[in-house]
């Protein structure tokens, strides 16, 4: 079993490696191993698996309640793009998310988003928001852990994001604002925790827009706390 946050599972948390690369390879093993477990609910998050796991319910797994979680904001992520994806995840929806128990979503917003592109094919009464949960105590705990990265020991203020580094995250757009700050304000340092497929290209536009030498791009961290208890602005 591999992954970021594998560690963070409680050990009375029983997991199965399903061992493929990709989700679509999984399917065969997936029908297997729910047939095996015999869930009462199934559980799904991201908008391929929603749509895989509606797919199999509909021909395998009729009898299996499925709950789906819907983040994604179609009204940013689709926009301009001409893929299949953006293609064919709409028709997708509009076939599938209906044959959901629930869908739920993490914020207002997106439920709202959501409805604009989607609301006519979804019975209403199916969709609701739930927030991510927060867990108070556990993050006091790691904002104490101590920090050795060398980015803290100077004096220059720190501002701090954190998520994954796509487009959907606008950090284009913090880079241009960087920009701006640093003619007024030199003594500042952005540290940008996480990883993505556009790790290259913001790095790349960093150095266009003149503020390689005030951004730092330090990967994942497994405990982002510390570091936005001990910035300046976050």
């Amino acid at each position: 079993k591999t992954g970021e946050y594998v560690s963070f599972l409680p050990s009375d948390i029983e997991t199965f490696d399903l061992r493929v690369n990709h989700v679509m390879f999984s399917l065969p093993k997936f029908v297997k191993l729910i047939r095996k477990i015999k869930p009462d609910i199934i559980f799904s998050t991201l908008t391929h698996m929603n749509i895989i796991t509606l797919l199999l319910k509909s021909l395998f797994i009729r009898n299996i309640k499925v709950i789906v979680r819907e983040a994604t904001i179609f009204s940013i992520a689709y926009k301009n793009l001409n893929n299949l994806k953006a293609k064919f995840f709409p028709f997708f929806i509009k076939l599938l998310y209906n044959k959901a128990n629930k869908i739920v979503f993490p914020s207002k917003g997106m439920l709202e988003d959501f409805r604009i592109f989607f609301g006519r094919y979804i019975e209403e009464a199916k969709m609701l928001v739930i927030p991510n949960p927060i867990d108070i105590r556990k993050i006091n705990e790691l904002k104490n852990e101590s920090i050795d990265e060398k980015e803290f020991k100077d004096e220059a203020k720190k501002i701090i994001a954190v998520g994954r580094l796509s487009k959907e995250k606008g950090y284009r757009y913090l880079l241009d604002a960087i920009s701006l700050i640093v003619r007024e304000v030199d003594n500042i340092k952005l540290l940008i925790l996480g990883e993505g497929k556009d790790r290259k290209f913001l790095e790349e536009y960093a150095k266009e827009v003149g503020v390689s030498k005030y951004v730092c791009f330090c990967g994942f961290k497994p405990n982002p706390y510390k570091y936005i208890a001990h910035s300046d602005i976050f």
